[in-house]
């Protein structure tokens, strides 16, 4: 079977359009794929996506791992099942949501690390984490209220995801006038703009080095937050209302 057909190439760009097949059904693209990132679409179940004639979801991984986890979603025989949908669906990481996991130049005075969230098991934790005493501290699960005193008391938010589908959680920290350090990967760089400086989530020199520049140059900092409410001017829920219902309506 072939996994992925062009069934239409623009001649005058590199537009086009396709087929990619799945186990659980065919998908045409361009698509439009509505968002059930803890395995739910808010307001909708499953018949109302359905009558939508929607072909395929995007849930959260991370997002998922944390609530309602992994267990759960396991006794109901997988994902599918727990959410009652029997198309495809495209999960994406999520990004981990850390606050911090540079290297800190500064060891009078270091900056602590806080990785938001539940770890899916303690081997996952690098070891240099590990010897790093007080200075990485792991929140487990976070509630809306606590998430909120974080962004507050929060000098920098550092997003390595390798791979995002939108990228809300920076949007979520410069809403509190956090500066952003993001991974340059997948749509970031796109969705993010001059709001925030970025690294290869796959150089950790380089990496440490943004964090560092994050954390310790002013100029940096006061740019970014002049930047961040005109990059966070092109989101809102009513221009996302209005762009969601012409596509249901087409």
């Amino acid at each position: 079977m072939t996994f992925f057909e062009i069934t239409h190439q623009d001649k005058n760009s590199k537009a086009r359009t396709g087929i990619i097949q799945t186990a659980h059904g065919d998908i045409e693209t361009p698509v439009f794929m509505p968002v059930g990132t803890q395995a739910t679409i808010k307001s909708l179940d499953s018949a109302d996506i359905h009558n939508l004639d929607t072909k395929i979801i995007l849930a959260n991984t991370y997002h998922l791992h944390l609530r309602p986890g992994e267990d759960l979603i396991a006794k109901f025989g997988g994902l599918h099942q727990f959410m009652n949908w029997h198309k495809p669906i495209l999960t994406d990481s999520g990004g981990f949501q850390v606050f911090s996991l540079g290297l800190q130049k500064d060891k009078r005075n270091p900056t602590p690390a806080l990785p938001a969230g539940r770890l899916p098991s303690p081997e996952l934790v690098p070891s240099f984490i590990s010897g790093r005493g007080g200075n990485v501290v792991f929140t487990d699960f976070v509630s809306d209220e606590e998430l909120v005193g974080l962004y507050k008391q929060a000098k920098l938010y550092v997003f390595p995801s390798l791979y995002e589908g939108f990228g809300l959680p920076p949007l979520e920290a410069m809403t509190y006038g956090v500066p952003v350090a993001s991974s340059n990967s997948s749509c970031l760089p796109e969705i993010l703009g001059e709001a925030a400086i970025y690294f290869d989530p796959e150089n950790f020199e380089q990496m440490a080095e943004v964090i560092q520049t994050g954390l310790t140059n002013e100029d940096v900092r006061y740019d970014l937050s002049i930047k961040a409410p005109e990059e966070l001017k092109r989101y809102s829920g009513e221009k996302l209302a209005r762009e969601t219902l012409v596509v249901y309506r087409r």
